[in-house]
């Protein structure tokens, strides 16, 4: 119930621009700490840094509040972001003399690393939290003086120094989506909350059993934001499990595997990675299939076994498991073994970034590195470029051209650079044009002519079709690139062949086989 209550209380703050913290505590609180109530209260920061702890409350005078931390990394890093506003909280639901103090749970019961804060606020409130600092400060001194491990000797979180190793413009709130991606982010976003939770649980903070987080397969295309959502989550789990988290690509690992030759080096790779709480993998679409029996197995046969005891003993453990790779796992030339491991998870695959995906991302980065650019311009940009890492470089290379002309960039200096960076397998309007014409048996001229015979009716309205599908184009964009057909036209055409793919074999054969047919040329 207090833990319930608290929680209440600290969301209102998200919600509030200081007055629902109360007249008298706003005497000590900063403005700067007030601004970042909304961030630190609202739903998602709650669930990283409150529902991990274990609160008991003791009603034996004097009454008092216990609070419970996971480990002593959590507890300092709630004691240089969250603990003011956390005692806010307790003073305005149970007054101002109820006591706090904060412990570390173990396994063999609470150990106590801090002295009880006192809630009371005297003049003399700012000398005494300088003096629990340089208690603490003392200690850490000490306990290096005795010589203990590296591990008792660190004191601080390493997310104070870094929260964002995996890249500060890779979380999950600069992830952009929509509603085809809502499935792979809420898996996602879970994923990490039940971690959380579990790490909680498995050091004795938390009574309950929350749901482990199990394996989580993030496919797609190249481009479509698998290593960012993993990041994303790695990012998310590093302000809790610090350290005890590993996340790599599928090479990096094989490099530290292929150097630690020897049974002592691989057993110690082993248990190094079999002490983490979260393993996160991407590319895992490189590893080499198991090669045919010999006497010697290859290096990725063994990787992929090792793999599997890993993943064996995650799973076990209630640990977070998050794989990556381009394409679709059933295409992945993996072994048997480690594929069924696979097939255990949840999958989520990621789409290709549609028009309006494309168009946010490039506004995105335009804003990120103060490009001046107009709407039709970002539109010019996110329409040309089916690829976000395609287009991700683009917005690099405007940004140097206007550095260099030490002026805004027009339209036409945009369509420059545009050319100059074409692929000849990018996928555009004139080779959907052609592709189409190749398998309709008619040229690509007559496409985008007039003439109304059947065939080349469908063959321009299916051509419209995966233009508007595959490119994401506006209606009046593909209208221009059709001879200046109107934007009703293309409507049409479009809609048509949408109902045509519901009930005629015929057509839904040939749109899938098209839609192959662009996708193989674009890759």
């Amino acid at each position: 119930m207090p833990k319930a209550l608290l929680r209440s209380r600290l969301l209102s703050f998200s919600s509030t621009s200081g007055s629902d913290f109360g007249p008298s505590a706003l005497s000590d609180v900063s403005t700067e700490a007030l601004e970042t109530g909304n961030a630190l209260c609202s739903e998602e920061s709650l669930s990283s840094w409150f529902d991990p702890l274990d609160i008991v409350w003791d009603a034996s005078p004097p009454a008092q509040l216990r609070v419970l931390f996971p480990h002593r990394f959590f507890g300092e890093l709630f004691a240089s972001h969250f603990q003011v506003l956390f005692e806010r909280a307790v003073r305005l639901l149970w007054g101002e003399s109820i006591r706090v103090a904060y412990g570390i749970a173990g396994e063999h019961g609470e150990k106590h690393v801090q002295p009880a804060a006192q809630a009371e606020r005297s003049p003399h409130a700012g000398q005494e939290r300088a003096a629990d600092a340089a208690f603490f400060e003392d200690r850490q001194k000490a306990s290096a003086r005795a010589g203990q491990t590296e591990k008792n000797k660190t004191f601080s979180h390493p997310a104070l120094a870094n929260p964002f190793p995996f890249g500060e413009e890779r979380t999950f709130d600069t992830f952009i989506a929509n509603g085809k991606h809502k499935w792979a982010l809420t898996l996602a976003r879970d994923l990490a909350r039940r971690a959380i939770h579990g790490s909680a649980a498995g050091s004795g903070a938390n009574q309950s059993s929350p749901e482990p987080p199990g394996l989580l397969v993030l496919c797609g295309g190249h481009g479509t934001g698998k290593t960012h959502l993993l990041c994303s989550v790695g990012n998310e789990l590093f302000r809790t499990l610090g350290r005890d988290l590993y996340l790599a690509s599928i090479d990096d690992l094989m490099a530290r595997f292929v150097n630690s030759s020897g049974a002592d080096a691989r057993v110690a790779l082993r248990r190094e990675l079999e002490d983490k709480r979260a393993l996160l993998i991407d590319d895992v679409q490189r590893l080499s299939p198991a090669e045919a029996p010999s006497e010697t197995p290859s290096p990725e046969s063994e990787l992929q076994n090792e793999l599997c005891l890993l993943f064996d003993r995650f799973l076990e453990q209630g640990k977070a498991v998050v794989v990556a790779g381009a394409g679709h796992p059933r295409d992945w030339r993996l072994a048997k073994g480690l594929h069924s491991r696979l097939e255990t998870g949840l999958w989520a695959e990621l789409p290709e970034p549609d028009l309006d995906v494309r168009l946010r991302y490039a506004q995105q980065q335009a804003k990120l590195r103060r490009l001046p650019m107009n709407k039709e311009q970002v539109l010019l940009l996110a329409q040309h470029c089916v690829d976000i890492r395609r287009l991700s470089g683009l917005i690099r290379r405007v940004a140097s051209h206007r550095a260099l002309l030490g002026r805004d960039m027009s339209e036409q200096d945009i369509l420059n650079i545009i050319r100059q960076g074409a692929d000849s397998s990018a996928l555009t309007a004139q080779s959907i044009i052609s592709i189409v014409g190749e398998y309709c048996g008619v040229p690509a001229r007559e496409i985008l002519g007039e003439k109304r015979r059947p065939d080349l009716v469908q063959a321009r309205q299916m051509a419209m079709y995966l233009c508007r599908e595959l490119l994401g184009h506006s209606y009046p964009v593909i209208g221009r690139m059709f001879g200046g057909k109107d934007h009703s036209t293309v409507m049409h055409g479009v809609k048509k062949i949408k109902q045509l793919q519901d009930h005629d074999r015929i057509v839904h054969t040939m749109v899938t086989e098209l839609t192959k047919a662009c996708r193989e040329h674009h890759n």
